[in-house]
């Protein structure tokens, strides 16, 4: 059976740290002063996820608990998968120090290494009806990318 050439993944979480500047303290008798911005450590969990494949590019796959990205070379199908997250929780005027996002490969994907490459969607999608043919556009340069070592055998 051929092997995708790129690991199964599932997301977890993104957590962000925040500084929210401009909190003021009342230091008694109706003086005021600025305090230093308040750190705060915020889980941000994916509010829509799902993956599309031109192997099978009518198909929608809003409701599996799996995230599937790649490419197959043998049948040269591709999977790419879409994350969004509702980001309005987040103060305006905050500064975001840092963002990271897990991923996961589930057992029994891939045997062969693999990059995977975040970017940023530049058109609306939804979860239960986006396919291969009404895929999302997203910026040619990624973000984010890191190496998925093959498994040890």
């Amino acid at each position: 059976m051929p092997q995708k050439t790129s690991s199964l993944v599932m997301l977890v979480l993104l957590p962000a740290l925040l500084v929210v500047p401009g909190f003021l303290a009342l230091l008694g008798r109706g003086q005021t002063a600025t305090a230093a911005p308040a750190v705060v450590n915020v889980t941000i969990y994916a509010s829509a996820d799902t993956y599309v494949d031109n192997g099978d590019p009518t198909q929608n796959f809003g409701n599996s608990t799996t995230i599937d990205v790649g490419a197959c070379w043998e049948f040269t199908t591709a999977q790419i998968g879409l994350i969004s997250f509702n980001l309005s929780t987040i103060p305006s005027g905050a500064v975001i120090h840092s963002a990271e996002l897990r991923l996961y490969k589930v057992p029994g994907g891939s045997t062969l290494a693999a990059t995977v490459q975040v970017h940023r969607v530049t058109a609306s999608w939804n979860e239960y009806s986006v396919t291969w043919n009404t895929r999302p556009t997203y910026d040619a340069t990624p973000v984010a990318s890191t190496s998925v070592a093959a498994p040890a055998t």
